[in-house]
């Protein structure tokens, strides 16, 4: 038997950001985060970085290569980025590199605790800090003004997400289903 997908009601808002408490409802949004452990780190077709924290959960993708997520997922595509040392002197690694020789020093997150995400005004760059005192930048491109590409989303355990950009807003979707679904 074929699994059936649950009908579902979304619930979105946009935000556009002329000011710095435009952001602060993602603070609140991704607290919950906060603690838990880097379960995978990965990129798929594209060359866009996907983060992988907490739980491995079933996942319904196009990208069949892959039918697990973290119950919070951080897709980078749109942005550059790099992995820092404690002090945020030294890069370990950036999205310049070869993904090979990147993807084993971004590994290095993999059982880290997520200790902070904080997303910067107006950019919607983001520094996820580790307890293995290591963080992951991301930024803006300097020649991005006018791009259509999403900056990052951010998929959570509650079936909504959150996507930065392109240009100064931010989206969040909420979905909800309103018969049973078949994988939880």
């Amino acid at each position: 038997m074929k699994n059936k997908r649950p009908k579902m009601v979304m619930y979105t808002f946009n935000v556009k950001v002329e000011k710095p408490e435009d952001i602060a409802q993602i603070s609140e949004l991704t607290k919950p985060m906060l603690g838990e452990t880097c379960s995978r780190v990965r990129f798929i077709c594209g060359g866009e970085l996907i983060v992988d924290i907490g739980q491995l959960i079933p996942y319904i993708s196009k990208d069949t290569t892959a039918p697990r997520r973290g119950e919070w997922s951080l897709g980078i595509c749109g942005m550059g980025w790099q992995l820092l040392d404690e002090e945020g002197l030294f890069t370990l690694a950036t999205s310049n590199e070869c993904q090979k020789m990147a993807l084993t020093r971004l590994e290095t997150l993999v059982s880290a605790k997520v200790v902070a995400f904080e997303v910067d005004y107006p950019g919607l760059g983001v520094m996820l800090r580790f307890d293995n005192n290591q963080s992951l930048k991301l930024t803006r491109f300097d020649d991005q003004e006018g791009s259509r590409l999403i900056y990052w989303n951010l998929l959570t355990p509650t079936r909504s997400f959150i996507q930065a950009g392109p240009g100064s807003q931010w989206l969040y979707q909420r979905f909800e289903a309103i018969e049973p679904d078949p994988l939880f």
